[in-house]
């Protein structure tokens, strides 16, 4: 394959603006509010149902990766408290309590449909290490290879860092850095609200919603507004961020409303519901180094064919004589796997910081490391 058609493939697989019915993996997030009732109970009919969705999404060939919120907000129903704790420890208490009745309830529900699934419960920390976060990106791959449906919570249970402050932030926010890890096609984000509105709409009669976000500027912001709901910790604001941190990694996002989980189908189907954040001002500057990078793969291909048309021959006949083989040609003028994995380090540095400035340092010192050693395999790479 020569180089200039190996770019233009890859450039076609990586803008994720696309026909949403060549998407293969997805990840999906649901709140506190759009799980449980008023008082805290599950919601059964609305897990059950999108557990059904997932399900059958995820037999038309898709990859599915649910990211839920609720073990707290579920641990609170069990007990009876009518309001969220502040104490550090009563929340750790009442998430072993929760995540433990919220894993039963998916596990059952999805296994009404013959689906398998995992539990993934993930910390701040773990993404930002090389080592741990390499493990994770194995664990992701190896559950989308055996046709199993990652469930991914924060873990709350163990960690003091993540009810004091110091953790992803919000759920919003871990299911933009799940979707950059597993380099997804679509991050969508079902919630209380269908969409994004350009004022309040519940104190407004006549907000409009907002179909497509091609920019995230402060007026969007703004239009974002505070905290969520009692029960949970996120709102607008954390999901305009977590589309923020999604856009980096060139993956939309879609905020809908998960009242009815079958909304999916509709955005699948191509219906106007939600809006789709989809970050043009970083998919423009990703467009114009991959046409850059085509216009010299191109060159480099027709000076190539020009002067030696026989070696041509002879490396065609030799790669069709190991199509099997997994050597993979490397191209200066695409991204390639260290390339990828060096954004992908900065993308969860970024999103790390923002949530715990006090960490900073020590996040961005780890990524510094971790994308040094990864150049050097870049430059190990350049010189085969």
């Amino acid at each position: 394959m020569g180089k200039g058609r190996f770019c233009r493939e890859f450039a076609v697989k990586t803008n994720k603006i696309m026909d949403l019915n060549t998407v293969k993996t997805v990840v999906v997030k649901i709140g506190t509010s759009t799980l449980t009732y008023e008082n805290g109970k599950m919601n059964l009919r609305r897990i059950d149902k999108l557990c059904r969705t997932l399900c059958d999404l995820q037999n038309g060939g898709r990859r599915i990766v649910l990211v839920t919120s609720g073990a707290i907000g579920v641990g609170m129903g069990k007990l009876g408290l009518p309001e969220r704790p502040d104490d550090t420890a009563k929340k750790q208490a009442l998430a072993a309590i929760g995540q433990c009745e919220l894993m039963f309830a998916y596990d059952k529900f999805f296994g009404e449909y013959h689906q398998n699934v995992a539990q993934v419960l993930l910390t701040a920390d773990v993404t930002s290490q090389p080592i741990s976060r390499r493990n994770v990106e194995n664990t992701f791959r190896e559950l989308l290879d055996m046709n199993v449906i990652p469930i991914v919570n924060e873990n709350d249970t163990v960690a003091v860092d993540e009810l004091e402050g110091r953790n992803f932030g919000d759920n919003d926010t871990l299911s933009a850095i799940v979707a950059s890890i597993i380099n997804a096609d679509v991050l969508m984000i079902l919630t209380d609200i269908d969409g994004v509105y350009d004022k309040n709409p519940k104190a407004y009669p006549d907000a409009k919603r907002l179909s497509v976000i091609e920019k995230i500027d402060d007026e969007v912001r703004a239009m974002a507004g505070g905290a969520g709901s009692a029960r949970g910790t996120g709102g607008m604001a954390t999901k305009i961020r977590a589309a923020e941190i999604a856009g980096r990694a060139n993956i939309p996002t879609y905020i809908l409303s998960g009242e009815d989980p079958e909304n999916l189908y509709r955005i699948f189907d191509g219906e106007d519901i939600g809006t789709v954040l989809r970050m043009m001002d970083f998919v423009d500057a990703r467009e114009e180094e991959f046409s850059e990078g085509m216009q010299g793969a191109d060159s480099h291909d027709h000076a190539h064919e020009h002067d030696h048309d026989h070696d041509h021959e002879l490396h065609d006949h030799a790669e069709h004589d190991h199509d099997d083989s997994d050597e993979v040609e490397y191209d200066e003028h695409i991204w390639t796997s260290p390339k990828n994995a060096i954004r992908l380090c900065r993308v969860v540095a970024d999103a790390l910081c923002a949530a715990d400035a006090e960490n900073a340092d020590l996040y961005r010192a780890n990524c510094e490391d971790y994308c040094a050693q990864l150049e050097a395999l870049d430059a190990d790479l350049r010189a085969l």
